[in-house]
């Protein structure tokens, strides 16, 4: 029987304000006229010639005016020298991107782990990071007054280096950087402003626990674009770059087509970064394969054609199923549970020792007509009897009546619950596809042994 997943959970309201302030316009300096020399492409110097020039009466020549480079240039970092070429201007920098670049140095020079890392990284990245960091669209996104401000992303950046995310790379070899750097240079969809979507990717690519659903029902997609940001981090990259595009048209891995859901370009009051906003929402109309139409305002779906009929948001299993496998790009497994515990712990427990992502259904609030009634969650770990859950709710989890009895990790949405609980509340299961053979001698050696039989590595 297939599940409605849907999650209602209700927290205040938070608005975000974007102040922007223009760039100021370059003013042309007038340079004296150049004086005219004799050059040959040989170097050498041309012979001199006698020219007889009839006298005329003088007349009046134009000023050579010379403009200064439109964009931010960029100034020579820790680690991160550029040769400058001795006829080149001096660059020039406003005070705020002066003050981002050095709080980036700053961070760097406290970070040993991120000095070292950078050091390997091959010169044409490290050109890229420069260039990220002085595009001037963060200097333009500086006043933004959403959770994700670019001093906070800035001051992100060398974790990040440490970390090796910036290098990840997708299916077609480009990197977590190089998908940053294209939306900045891109034209963007709706409202969207450049530095504002880069310093939120920094943030979720940073701790992908910043994701959240807020007061929309979107906890299938949302933890699905948690996964993605966790596992996947260029592939996370390149999708938002496509759907904040103009052309409001992406890919996912399997080659399929997803549109931008054009009811999640502008600002929902929903408290969710535009990040989240477009991903999630664009994700809820994938899920229905232009069947349905997800409407982002008001959080629900209708039907096409001339029943156009009206349901509240949230994604059956089958579709939560599509969704994660064309994002991830791996054929997964829609598993309802019926009380075989010991098939789903030897399930789940083999898919996490592989590092894979484990979707859970759960009854969640206990009036099965309630929009809370079944909810989805990441499973992140299981041992010792107790299971390690990650709530899209975010930082809005408080551990509430409702929902399995439980214990907060951290404020990013991290719960654990005991396995008793967690059978208790468990609707179904969603992990990626392995071989036949391997799933049921895992399930065996599960029932002899155990946790201490689930093998450790190997598909």
């Amino acid at each position: 029987m297939a599940h409605s997943i849907h999650t209602g959970h209700s927290v205040p309201y938070l608005t975000q304000v974007r102040t922007f302030t223009p760039a100021p316009i370059p003013q042309p300096v007038q340079n004296p006229p150049l004086a005219q020399e004799s050059v040959s492409l040989s170097a050498q110097p041309l012979p001199q010639l006698e020219v007889v020039v009839e006298k005329k009466a003088p007349e009046s020549k134009p000023e050579v005016t010379r403009q200064r480079p439109a964009g931010v240039p960029v100034p020579t970092t820790l680690l991160m020298e550029a040769p400058v070429s001795e006829s080149s201007e001096a660059p020039v920098q406003s005070a705020l991107a002066q003050s981002l670049v050095q709080h980036f140095e700053t961070g760097l020079q406290q970070n040993p782990k991120a000095q070292a890392a950078l050091e390997k990284w091959p010169p044409e990245q490290r050109a890229k990071l420069k260039d990220l960091i002085s595009d001037n669209s963060l200097e333009l996104s500086f006043l933004h007054q959403g959770p994700h401000t670019t001093t906070k992303a800035i001051g992100l950046l060398p974790e990040l280096i440490a970390s090796g995310r910036l290098l990840n790379q997708d299916k077609t070899g480009k990197t977590t950087l190089d998908h940053l750097r294209e939306i900045q240079e891109q034209p963007l969809e709706g409202n969207f402003s450049r530095g504002v979507v880069v310093s939120e990717l920094l943030a979720n690519l940073h701790n992908p626990g910043e994701i959240n659903q807020r007061n929309r029902g979107t906890c299938t997609v949302t933890t699905i674009e948690y996964f993605h940001a966790s596992q996947q981090p260029s592939d996370y990259t390149r999708l938002v770059k496509e759907l904040v595009h103009s052309e409001g048209k992406a890919h996912f891995q399997t080659g399929e087509v997803c549109w931008t859901n054009p009811t999640g370009l502008g600002e929902d009051h929903s408290g969710r970064s535009s990040v989240d906003r477009i991903y999630q929402s664009s994700m809820m109309q994938a899920a229905y394969k232009g069947i349905a139409l997800y409407n982002n305002h008001n959080d629900t779906f209708w039907t096409r054609g001339w029943t156009r009929q009206f349901r509240d948001s949230g994604l059956f299993s089958h579709q939560s199923g599509y969704v994660m496998e064309q994002v991830l790009g791996k054929p997964t497994k829609v598993m309802e549970y019926e009380g075989n515990r010991k098939r789903f712990e030897a399930d789940m427990i083999r898919a996490l020792h592989l590092g894979q992502t484990v979707f859970v259904a759960m009854a969640w609030h206990p009036d099965p007509e309630d929009r809370d009634s079944n909810h989805a969650l990441a499973v992140e770990k299981i041992e010792n009897g107790k299971v390690y859950l990650r709530n899209p709710w975010g930082d809005s989890e408080k551990a509430g009546d409702n929902g399995p009895p439980r214990e907060l990790v951290d404020d990013k949405g991290r719960v654990v619950v005991s396995q008793d609980d967690f059978f208790a509340h468990l609707k179904g299961a969603i992990r990626p596809e392995r071989n036949f053979f391997n799933v049921w001698a895992n399930r065996v050696r599960y029932q002899l042994q155990g946790e201490s039989g689930i093998l450790k590595g190997g598909s």
